[in-house]
């Protein structure tokens, strides 16, 4: 019986497919011990039913028995064997022949999870050296559909792990400890222009360098990676296989097993259309700030609460104010009075100026230079709103019009005097003929 069991456990341990182990744990102990009428019933655990697994000397075995059929639920409750010496004297069982029953419980990962069934059609067949036997053979079974059951769980995180990285749109790349490739998806393929069997085995700096620079450089990160426990990030460029160059998000991440270093693992990610629009965008913006700067016109922006965040060089020119002495500080007290000259309140418009300013679209008011001079200017003022549709700030963009309003003032006062005159002179005009007639 011992050497039977030893075989068995042979047979089991060549094999790591649940099912072929099941059919085998079944087919040796009927091979080997002579055991007529067996079967290996496994638990589904969201159901608590018990499924066919393997049999022999059945004509049509159940294929899913519930927790209240039959007599082999009974160790997966309580985890020990249980022998009925006439199964007709059990109300349980339900084939209605004459005969004994052993069943046995089968622990797998650590729980009852499946249960060994051997019959015999004779009453009190089966003896303590038979439990022996069995129980033995559950266990060994349990302990192989447990391996089994991780290798197929490991299986599935690697297929599951490959399939994300031959799928993923940033190039993977894997190195050995010398920083040859050992693996190179298809991303990486469309990416730096090489095959997956051009790319293996080779030195992936000679790759994906241009200059002897950027190799050195690709070294120097390999050694950092070594060196540290972490993931290594940088933003840099590489080269593609036709020689023009790339930007490139890299992550390198240490490779372990087995308690040492394997290699590397290296996601690239394809920044080169980001960085020509961040550039794009910086040109963009120094082009407009040389416009803003040299505009023959105030332009400011104020924050919510009226304080300047811009400040171009015609406004400095214009209020003798330059960009750091008004950064920061509220338009009121420095390039706004309080009141304006006919007493209007300043102040209290340039808070409703930053809370409601399209009341303020064209806004024409009295301003101050730095040296307390009134001065007249007209002004355009457009809300500036963030990502949230919140107001954040107001671009505002000045004229003078302290000439056109003294030229004004001055013609008003002369058409007075005019008026003035013309009044006199009709006067003088009746008088005299009073004293003539």
């Amino acid at each position: 019986e011992m050497s039977a069991l030893f075989r068995m456990a042979s047979e089991l341990a060549a094999t790591l497919d649940e099912a072929e182990l099941c059919r085998r744990v079944v087919h040796g102990l009927h091979d080997t011990l002579g055991y007529d009428v067996l079967a290996l019933y496994l638990l589904d655990e969201a159901t608590s039913d018990r499924v066919h697994a393997a049999s022999i000397g059945y004509d049509e075995p159940h294929d899913r028995l519930t927790c209240d059929q039959g007599l082999s639920g009974r160790p997966l409750l309580d985890g020990k064997l249980h022998y009925v010496p006439d199964v007709s004297e059990d109300p349980c069982y339900f084939y209605g022949a004459r005969g004994s029953e052993v069943d046995v419980p089968m622990p797998i990962g650590g729980k009852v999870r499946g249960v060994l069934i051997a019959e015999n059609s004779k009453t009190h067949a089966f003896k303590q050296d038979d439990f022996e036997v069995l129980t033995a053979a559950a266990q060994q079974a349990g302990l192989a559909i447990e391996s089994a059951r991780l290798f197929a769980t490991v299986q599935r995180q690697k297929q599951y792990s490959e399939s994300l990285v031959q799928n993923s749109p940033a190039a993977i790349v894997t190195v050995d400890m010398d920083g040859h490739v050992s693996s190179w998806n298809p991303a990486a393929e469309k990416l730096f222009g090489y095959t997956q069997a051009e790319a293996l085995g080779c030195e992936l700096g000679v790759l994906i360098t241009t200059t002897p620079d950027m190799l050195a450089e690709v070294r120097d990160i390999f050694q950092k990676t070594k060196s540290g426990t972490g993931v290594f990030h940088t933003i840099t460029r590489r080269g593609r296989r036709d020689g023009t160059l790339l930007d490139v998000e890299i992550l390198a991440v240490p490779l372990t097993g087995d308690s040492r270093d394997m290699g590397f693992m290296i996601i690239y990610h394809d920044i080169t259309e980001l960085k020509r629009a961040e550039r794009a965008l910086l040109e963009s913006r120094a082009k407009y700030r040389d416009l803003v700067e040299n505009a023959n016109s105030i332009i400011l922006e104020m924050d919510t609460r009226g304080d300047v965040t811009f400040f171009n060089r015609f406004a400095q020119n214009f209020f003798e104010y330059s960009e750091s002495e008004v950064l920061g500080r509220n338009v009121v007290g420095t390039i706004v009075p309080a009141a304006d000259s006919n007493g209007r309140d300043l102040e209290l418009m340039i808070q409703d100026l930053v809370s409601h300013p399209e009341r303020y679209i064209d806004n024409e008011n009295e301003n101050m230079r730095r040296n307390g001079e009134r001065v007249w200017v007209a002004w355009t003022n457009r809300a500036i709103y963030d990502n949230e549709d919140r107001l954040s700030k107001i671009l505002c963009i000045g004229i003078d019009r302290t000439e056109q309003k003294r030229t004004a003032e001055e013609l008003r006062e002369a058409k007075i005097a005019a008026e003035a005159a013309n009044q006199a002179k009709s006067a003088f005009l009746a008088n005299m003929s009073h004293e003539l007639r």
